[in-house]
């Protein structure tokens, strides 16, 4: 039986993920790393632990996007050492129900993101330096882009 071919992967093409939570800097030896991991068991959601060497890797070959090969790239100059949580192949209600057990459990992960057609093409170190730089920017603006957003509408509550 001859061995299936993939097909070369083209950048900005969707590929579907197979559910899995990646993790950087959340190790079994921290709390905030056995806190979410103990999440994920409850979720059935697999854990992926990602190592820093692994900055110039492409998130698509991290969440084991088809057509995605690990590549031969030098460590970045420049790497985020803040906990990091990406979501892959997880549907809006396991997005939903991750967050929300995170959020009841108090573990405080600033910097997550979603795997997108986007950012599956680029590398774990440019997607960390781009979540870095929004969350600085939602930090500074009060929690929002938009002026007037982080404000309560009266009887929106209702």
């Amino acid at each position: 039986m001859a061995k299936k071919q993939t097909k070369p992967h083209k950048p900005g093409t969707a590929r579907q993920a197979p559910a899995k939570v990646l993790l950087l800097h959340l190790g079994e030896d921290s709390t905030a790393g056995r806190k979410v991991r103990d999440i994920l068991r409850e979720l059935k959601l697999p854990a992926v632990t990602l190592n820093p060497l692994q900055a110039g890797q492409t998130v698509g070959y991290l969440a084991g996007l088809p057509g995605y090969a690990a590549q031969n790239a030098p460590l970045p100059a420049r790497s985020v050492n803040q906990p990091f949580l990406l979501m892959a192949g997880l549907s809006e209600a396991q997005q939903t129900k991750l967050l929300t057990n995170l959020n009841a459990a108090e573990v405080h992960i600033p910097l997550k993101a979603v795997l997108t057609r986007t950012n599956q093409d680029w590398t774990l170190s440019r997607l960390l330096i781009e979540i870095s730089r929004e969350h600085a920017l939602l930090n500074r603006s009060g929690g929002s882009t938009l002026p007037g957003l982080h404000i309560p509408v009266k009887g929106a509550d209702k």
